[in-house]
């Protein structure tokens, strides 16, 4: 969703008002969207999940990686806490 928002931007200026974007921010607030949090072997290159496709990195290259990944247990459960807490 995130993603197709800042692509609309991309297409040129926009056409809506300012009471317009304020009432559509005014939603997306009110929407109290939660996070989703995930991470993977393809964090061992520092990019995104898509990593091995988009840059044709060989299964057997990807495969190594996984001897680096050394994720400490539950430190996902955290990262959370730097998040901005809702007004």
């Amino acid at each position: 969703m995130l993603r197709l928002l800042l692509q609309s931007g991309a297409e040129g200026p926009t056409t809506s008002t300012p009471e317009d974007r304020e009432r559509r921010l005014k939603w997306w607030r009110e929407a109290r969207f939660g996070m989703f949090i995930h991470f993977g072997l393809y964090s061992v290159y520092g990019r995104h999940e898509w990593v091995m496709e988009n840059e044709g990195i060989p299964v057997a290259e990807y495969e190594q990686a996984a001897k680096r990944f050394n994720p400490a247990p539950n430190a996902a459960r955290a990262w959370p806490s730097w998040r901005k807490r809702p007004a």
